[in-house]
């Protein structure tokens, strides 16, 4: 089974929930799976908060994830938040 990774960029603004999607690369799983859109903000990996932590620590956290990790996901539109 080839390994694939979750590429997502995020952008840290100043806001309620901090973790901005600011590019998702074509054709990656994130893509694929359709469920993320730029603009939507990450609050949660695995369940935990990461409403404090850097960029480097969400990626880290993401990283040590390994082939499965949920993201709770706040969609632009400010709908409810969901697992993707």
């Amino acid at each position: 089974m080839q390994k694939q990774q979750f590429v997502i960029f995020l952008c840290v603004p100043v806001s309620v929930i901090p973790h901005k999607i600011g590019r998702i690369i074509e054709g990656s799983p994130t893509d694929r799976l359709g469920q993320m859109k730029v603009g939507d903000r990450i609050s949660a990996v695995n369940g935990l908060s990461i409403m404090d932590l850097s960029h480097n620590d969400i990626v880290q956290l993401i990283k040590d994830a390994g082939n499965c990790v949920t993201l709770t996901v706040v969609p632009e539109d400010g709908g409810l938040a969901e697992k993707v």
